[in-house]
């Protein structure tokens, strides 16, 4: 007990001086046009999924007034440079974070802190979304209607008897959520985004706020292999989620790459 509060300790240390270093490069897209949803993704050493995802919300999504920025927490500096090449073709908004002090879900937390404490609270929007790197929309839908009348909607995780939403894929209206109460990071008894339970506790556990999900499965590589490396998922029947497209599993997935491959294909020429 007295080892885990240590750590915490550092771990909140680390974070804050995280969370004030500026980013290491940007590409500001100034419109002078005001939003009403802005969309994050958190960018992680794979530019192809960026470039998909990207397309997707070109093609899919029905909001008028939403703005899409990419957040590059790559290890790479090399795909860094990909991605940030890739926004400034697309006219995407860019920041590439600082070193992140902290590696897997704790990286991932992180990340989405920063943006909370360094971008959202400067471009006054009234509604934020967090999207994983390998989320795609696919099919038209507005975004708002979903979120619109709510203080929160995404993916129902649970632990414990406790409830959170997943970081890859939530959505918050900052006139219902205090931005600054948001806290994204893993805690001890929840992976990334359990740490908001402070939030949702408040609210009674209610289907409105999660997104529907499934999970298909595409290819078998081994019984023993997770999920993750065999299958994709499906929330609300709109978005795709191809998971591990960073290969933080470090396993093989050829086969699934390949499937994946074909599927995305098919999304993109409906």
């Amino acid at each position: 007990m007295i080892l885990t509060k240590i750590n915490n300790i550092r771990k909140g240390e680390l974070a804050k001086k995280f969370y004030k270093k500026k980013a290491l490069n940007e590409n500001k897209v100034i419109d002078n046009k005001k939003y009403e949803i802005c969309i994050f993704t958190i960018a992680f050493n794979n530019v192809d999924v960026i470039k998909y995802q990207i397309k997707f919300i070109k093609k899919n999504c029905m909001d008028n007034d939403i703005k899409h920025i990419v957040v590059d927490n790559s290890t790479s500096q090399d795909i860094s440079n990909k991605i940030k090449s890739l926004c400034i073709e697309e006219d995407i908004e860019y920041y590439k974070l600082p070193q992140n002090p902290f590696s897997l879900s704790n990286s991932h937390g992180a990340a989405v802190n920063w943006v909370c404490k360094n971008i959202i609270d400067k471009i006054k929007v009234k509604y934020v979304g967090f999207l994983d790197h390998d989320c795609f929309l696919i099919k038209k839908i507005r975004i708002l209607d979903r979120i619109k009348e709510l203080p929160f909607y995404g993916l129902y995780q649970e632990r414990q008897d406790k409830w959170y939403l997943w970081p890859g894929f939530c959505f918050f209206n900052l006139e219902m959520v205090n931005l600054e109460e948001l806290d994204f990071m893993p805690n001890e008894w929840g992976d990334t985004g359990a740490s908001n339970w402070k939030i949702y506790q408040r609210y009674s556990r209610k289907e409105k706020y999660f997104s529907k999900y499934r999970l298909k499965k595409i290819c078998d590589i081994g019984e023993e292999i997770g999920k993750q490396a065999t299958s994709v998922e499906y929330f609300d029947e709109s978005w795709l989620h191809l998971s591990n497209a960073s290969n933080w599993m470090q396993i093989q997935t050829n086969e699934k790459e390949i499937i994946i491959n074909n599927i995305i294909t098919n999304y993109l020429s409906e």
